[in-house]
């Protein structure tokens, strides 16, 4: 018999009655990624991350697989950030070493810069993370919001265009 409080109780009534963030419709929400799965799986032979957290009676986790959030998107609207995570991670993961050092006059260094790169893609990239993580329900994303540019945000990600 389940009990209220039960696991599967919770994610049963969770999955009955959701409103995906993005696209607005009662939908099955996923366990969505906030930061793609593919930039925390950089290194296999190194062990899972730690989240580390400062909040008494919270303890340290290993988070192999990233944080995700149950309570953001449904699938359909997952998938529509699949081009933006996936030139993101092909830009910063693959090309890495075509980064060029950036230089004042007192060669200091001031950043880096790639040639050759999607503007749209990568804006829409930055633009879906912060939106996922303003959105998110996770502790570990809890100072991050966005505030009134959430719903700007989500307006440019529903698009596809970043302005």
């Amino acid at each position: 018999m389940r009990r209220w409080g039960d696991r599967s109780v919770i994610h049963y009534i969770v999955r009955m009655k959701s409103v995906c963030k993005l696209c607005a419709n009662e939908a099955t929400l996923i366990e969505a990624h906030v930061i793609p799965k593919s930039f925390w799986e950089i290194d296999h032979a190194e062990p899972p991350l730690r989240m580390v957290t400062n909040t008494e009676g919270v303890f340290p986790r290993r988070i192999p697989k990233g944080v995700y959030d149950q309570t953001i998107v449904c699938e359909p609207c997952e998938r529509s950030f699949s081009d933006y995570d996936s030139y993101a991670a092909q830009l910063f993961l693959k090309r890495f070493n075509e980064f060029e050092e950036v230089r004042d006059n007192n060669r200091r260094l001031m950043g880096y810069m790639l040639r050759d790169v999607d503007s749209r893609l990568l804006k829409l990239f930055a633009i879906a993370v912060l939106w996922r993580a303003s959105a998110s329900s996770q502790t570990f994303f809890s100072r991050v919001r966005l505030g009134p540019l959430e719903a700007k945000a989500r307006e440019m990600l529903v698009r596809g265009r970043p302005r």
